[in-house]
């Protein structure tokens, strides 16, 4: 199904936590994960109307790296996304896609008016990639508020799931030829 999963700056990234994300993402993803050497610049997908910039348009760049390294690819970037039917969003993936991309940018304490918590933002990024890698494995969201793949509207939200996929969602999963592919 999924040989490996590349995690690729989208602008800059403290360095920190890109390797606790490798190090964190293969035991509730079953997947082995490693850090790209490669960058991607997010400017071109600046709004200036908005002052975000717009997930969609970080997408494709992303995807075309999944197809030259013939794995899936998390991009993890610092600044504010959104897309067009949310006004700001975590991360989005394209549902059995290639590529997906998670920001840091509200998932930091300081983003709140509380002073900056490392710990706080590699747990809600390390939650965060696999929903949106859950979302390239074919996971739905899930009505359970402990799964990880559960809607978060709300920083505080992610605070209170899971890393994990809920039972229910595990054994629902299947690869794309319909046999189950993860395992409890």
């Amino acid at each position: 199904m999924v040989g490996q999963l590349d995690l690729i700056p989208v602008g800059a990234i403290p360095p920190g936590l890109l390797d606790s994300l490798v190090a964190s993402l293969p035991n509730p993803l079953a997947i082995p994960c490693r850090l790209s050497d490669m960058c991607i610049d997010p400017a071109a997908a600046y709004d200036t109307s908005r002052g975000q910039y717009d997930s969609h348009l970080l997408l494709p760049p992303l995807e075309e790296l999944a197809k030259t390294k013939g794995s899936r690819v998390l991009g993890i970037t610092d600044v504010d996304i959104f897309s067009s039917v949310f006004t700001f969003v975590f991360g989005v993936a394209r549902f059995r896609g290639v590529a997906a991309i998670i920001s840091l940018h509200r998932l930091r304490t300081s983003f709140y008016g509380l002073p900056e918590d490392a710990k706080i933002l590699v747990s809600r990024a390390q939650r965060e990639a696999v929903h949106e890698v859950g979302h390239l494995l074919g996971f739905t969201h899930c009505q359970n508020r402990n799964c990880v793949m559960s809607f978060s509207a709300a920083a505080e939200e992610i605070d209170l799931k899971s890393d994990r996929f809920c039972a229910l969602c595990r054994a629902n999963q299947h690869d794309e030829r319909g046999r189950p592919s993860l395992h409890s």
